[in-house]
């Protein structure tokens, strides 16, 4: 709901087998949003302890790019 507030546009996926074989969701967004979200994180509580971020490379393969 605050990322829907801020707009930013995302949309919530399964994680990729590539990254996880645990069961679970993730959320995908623009590059563009990562410094609106990573502030969003830090003003305000309700968000996970630790968020990870990947960036989608190309043929199913991810790179980590940090966390926050």
């Amino acid at each position: 709901e605050r990322l829907k507030k801020a707009g930013i546009v995302i949309d919530l996926v399964p994680v990729p087998k590539e990254i996880s074989s645990d069961c679970g969701m993730c959320i995908a967004f623009r590059s563009q949003d990562l410094e609106k979200i990573s502030a969003l994180a830090a003003e305000k509580p309700g968000f996970p302890g630790k968020i990870k971020i990947y960036q989608r490379l190309e043929k199913g393969r991810y790179r980590q790019r940090g966390e926050i």
